[in-house]
């Protein structure tokens, strides 16, 4: 299941690989360009924080921010679950950390 943090037009989640596929594809659409970049991870087993930059051109606004994302993954590596976070606090408390 990928969950939506809230207030974006492709939905509140998506189910499955073609779900995920359909939310990234949706996502990069309204994009004019995008970079990400992973700028830190944070290994707590079967759940990653990672923080990502995002920068690139939005309806010709030029964007640079961070965001937060928490992957859950099975025993073989294969993420399961993904979220996006606004706020490091938030990523922090849906894995289950505190700062």
């Amino acid at each position: 299941m990928v969950p939506d943090p809230g207030g974006h037009p492709w939905g509140p989640h998506h189910t499955g690989f073609a779900g995920f596929r359909r939310w990234a594809a949706d996502f990069l659409a309204v994009w004019d360009e995008i970079h990400t970049e992973p700028q830190e991870f944070l290994d707590r087993g079967d759940r990653v924080v990672t923080v990502l930059r995002m920068k690139g051109k939005l309806h010709g606004l030029e964007i640079d921010e961070v965001w937060w994302a928490l992957s859950t993954h099975r025993d073989d590596g294969r993420m399961v679950r993904f979220q996006a976070f606004g706020t490091r606090e938030g990523a922090l408390e849906a894995a289950g950390l505190r700062e």
